[in-house]
């Protein structure tokens, strides 16, 4: 079941976990899971105050900014799981593929992986920037905040999905065994909640649909790597928030700039 910290104490592990903010942990056992949900989004607030700031005079600095901006928060830590993860994949066999993962140098496929996601991040993020009527740079901005709140959740979901493939030792292993039902339950719901007032703000049906279907792709994304992989680790976990956040974003930016202009 799990989810048993309070409140305080689990925002505190997730912060602990997802950024690079000193925050102290109440417990070295907890993983804050529960609190994914607000301290992605919290995350994703950052990008969107860049967004809102400076996304209606300079669309794609504002983007490329705001992305770094979210990734220094969480210490590029979900980055480099994105780069091993893809170095595993591109690996000849398993065993090639473990020394590729836990290389701390980064190899081509990892550096192709991250030019193209990152790219993704960015354009997506321009597109919702410039959107006609002057509005775009604050539903970029709610974009980042619902998509920093879904993909920082979906680590959780894989996790309770896939226990089964969970690796024996490391951080996935750790995660895993610390990990409920009622962390995944509490993720994902703050992370909805977090969507629909987005949504509301943003007033377009069309918003709130890119965020479910991006954050249903992201899952998928993060499942089809644990099936790839054939086991869950801290690289994949992380794989799949950077994969989750640039599926969120995109099908959000392509939604909007489809139906924008007939609202």
């Amino acid at each position: 079941m799990r989810a048993a910290e309070r409140p305080g104490g689990e925002i505190a592990a997730a912060f602990a976990m997802l950024t690079a903010i000193p925050v102290r942990s109440s417990s070295r056992d907890a993983t804050g899971a529960a609190a994914y949900g607000v301290v992605g989004a919290v995350v994703g607030a950052l990008g969107g105050l860049v967004m809102v700031a400076l996304g209606e005079a300079v669309p794609t600095m504002a983007a490329v900014l705001a992305v770094g901006a979210m990734a220094l928060a969480s210490g590029a830590i979900h980055l480099d799981g994105l780069a091993d993860t893809t170095d595993a994949l591109l690996a000849r066999d398993a065993a090639q593929a473990e020394i590729a993962r836990k290389d701390p140098s980064i190899g081509s496929g990892g550096v192709i992986a991250l030019i193209i996601v990152l790219a993704a991040q960015v354009t997506a993020l321009a597109s919702l920037a410039v959107l006609s009527g002057g509005s775009g740079p604050v539903v970029a901005g709610l974009a980042c905040v619902a998509a920093g709140a879904a993909s920082r959740a979906l680590p959780v979901v894989v996790v309770l999905l896939r226990g089964d493939a969970v690796s024996r030792v490391g951080l996935g292993a750790w995660f895993a065994e610390r990990v409920g039902v009622l962390d995944g339950v509490s993720a994902a719901m703050s992370a909805v909640v977090v969507s629909v007032i987005a949504g509301l703000l943003v007033g377009a049906i069309a918003f709130g649909a890119g965020i479910a279907a991006g954050a249903a792709i992201g899952l998928g994304i993060g499942l089809v790597l644990v099936r790839t992989r054939r086991q869950v680790d801290g690289d994949v976990l992380g794989a799949t928030v950077e994969l989750g956040f640039a599926a969120i974003v995109a099908t959000v930016a392509i939604a909007m700039g489809v139906t924008w202009p007939a609202l």
